[in-house]
């Protein structure tokens, strides 16, 4: 009869967890880039943090000397969460058409745990050479970000 009862819980315990590990495999990881950026995100590689490295390139005329790069969790539910990264200084600049290796951004693997269809990545800040400043508009990157998960998804 514990035998019974014992194989009955680990069959329990497999299907829970093969529930879960397909939820995990669920989660697309996008890419957005804006039309009016200085910058935008060629490569993404993807690991125990989210965005372990990625490739970013000048698509403007003058040098980028600094950026910030920024995600949105996309949840069915529409409960989405945008996440900023670290600001990054680059004093040498990044000449226009050059690219910049990114550094991991801490992006926590929580959004697989919370059933997020996509984690979608975006520059959300740049500064060039000339003083100006550059910021993603956020409410529209959600929208985006949306739509881009919903498409990937039909």
């Amino acid at each position: 009869m514990s035998r019974t009862i014992w194989i009955g819980c680990l069959s329990t315990l497999l299907v829970m967890t093969s529930s879960l590990m397909g939820q995990q495999q669920n989660t697309a990881m996008l890419r957005l880039n804006q039309p009016d950026s200085p910058a935008i995100l060629v490569r993404t590689l993807h690991g125990k943090d989210f965005l372990q490295s990625a490739t970013l390139r000048n698509v403007s005329t003058v040098p980028i000397i600094g950026y910030r790069i920024g995600w949105v969790e996309v949840y069915r539910e529409g409960k989405d969460k945008i996440g900023l990264g670290y600001r990054v200084d680059v004093p040498e600049g990044i000449d226009p058409a050059k690219m910049t290796e990114v550094a991991a951004q801490g992006v926590s693997d929580c959004s697989y745990w919370e059933g997020a269809t996509a984690v979608v990545f975006f520059v959300a800040e740049a500064r060039t050479a000339t003083g100006a400043e550059w910021k993603a508009e956020l409410d529209k990157v959600e929208a985006d970000a949306r739509k881009m998960a919903e498409t990937t998804f039909r």
